[in-house]
């Protein structure tokens, strides 16, 4: 692989953006994810498909040109806000890995990436094995430490880009977002991480991939979360609780 190819694929790779981007402007995808929710409703006598159309959608529609219609997106949507937000901030940190490895002294270079490694993982590994990690990745080629952090940041952006549907209607609060997504970390990034590494060694249906993505998520959101109520006055309360899940141990044994 030639240093092109190597930037665009590594620090730089466009399609999990543009893939999720469009996401925005075509319902297929929210209509995927319906689909499952409809069919695990017919499973389980549940009903999510139910409730969650008819929560409001923050969605615009198309105008006559892209400028406007991403104005009144980037206006109207907070998931979109957040979107934009995240792929922003993993590029930059990219192209400041980039720009250490190719232009500063290899020590240099190899105590930022340390120290960026670190800052990554210490909230999800704890001190002693983020220190360890950084160490093993220390005495290897800068390109796995390269590969650990990309794909990480990667995979942890396409997982929170599959749950848009979910939070697109589902308006947690900020703060009840984070905690619903930290309370669920271990699944949500793993589902990411599958279909990350999917779409990057098989481009060429990358399309098909990010849709079966989709559709799935609508069958695992069924497993780690509860039905959302059927009258919009109860959300507040439901939101509260909704963001807290310790069922770990109920979702394994459902697959």
């Amino acid at each position: 692989m030639d240093s092109f190819e190597y930037f665009f694929k590594y620090y730089f790779n466009l399609s999990f953006f543009i893939l999720s981007f469009y996401s925005f402007f075509d319902k297929d995808g929210e209509q995927l994810f319906i689909c499952q929710l409809r069919h695990q409703d017919e499973i389980n006598s549940t009903c999510y498909s139910e409730n969650y159309s008819k929560l409001p959608s923050h969605r615009v529609e198309h105008e006559q040109d892209w400028v406007s219609t991403y104005k009144n997106l980037y206006n109207f949507s907070r998931e979109f806000r957040l979107f934009i937000k995240r792929y922003t901030n993993v590029y930059l940190l990219n192209i400041t890995m980039f720009l250490s490895i190719h232009f500063l002294p290899a020590k240099a270079s190899s105590a930022i990436l340390g120290f960026i490694a670190f800052q990554t993982f210490l909230d999800k590994l704890g001190t002693v094995f983020s220190a360890l990690l950084v160490g093993i990745l220390q005495m290897l080629d800068v390109h796995y430490t390269i590969r650990v952090l990309t794909t990480f940041y990667g995979a942890w952006n396409l997982a929170e880009d599959l749950l848009i549907p979910y939070f697109d209607r589902v308006q947690f609060a900020l703060l009840e977002r984070k905690q619903w997504l930290n309370t669920r970390i271990g699944v949500v990034f793993g589902i990411g991480l599958c279909y990350y590494i999917a779409i990057l060694e098989i481009p060429l249906i990358s399309g098909v991939l990010y849709s079966n993505a989709i559709f799935n998520m609508g069958f695992l959101i069924t497993t780690f979360t509860t039905e959302m109520p059927d009258n919009l006055k109860d959300m507040v309360t439901w939101s509260i609780t909704e963001s807290v899940w310790d069922g770990h141990t109920k979702f394994l044994e459902s697959l």
